[in-house]
């Protein structure tokens, strides 16, 4: 990552799997490197699902500004650490009930 503000779901288990990704990646050791790119990747993809999910939960209750903030930093910047993550079942879920 390059930004010095780290996302929420950016951990210290996900930042050392990134460096060992990267170490590999530095020796060649190509079979291992693919490996562990992918475990990164769906890493990532699965915290930053956990995140959005625990955000539209925690938005039931009559607080629903840390919901619109994170939306609103993704509408902003698509391109930013946030992601589509939040499927419209999702949001379905815990509006419509």
């Amino acid at each position: 990552m390059k930004s010095k503000i780290m996302p929420p779901w950016f951990d210290e288990k996900v930042r050392n799997h990134m460096k060992i990704r990267d170490n590999l990646k530095d020796k060649a050791k190509w079979k291992d490197y693919k490996r562990e790119r992918n475990l990164v990747t769906n890493m990532i993809k699965r915290k930053k699902k956990s995140h959005f999910e625990s955000l539209v939960k925690n938005s039931k209750s009559q607080n629903t500004k840390p919901l619109w903030e994170a939306l609103n930093l993704k509408s902003k910047n698509p391109h930013s650490v946030c992601s589509s993550d939040i499927t419209a079942d999702v949001m379905n879920e815990n509006f419509l009930l």
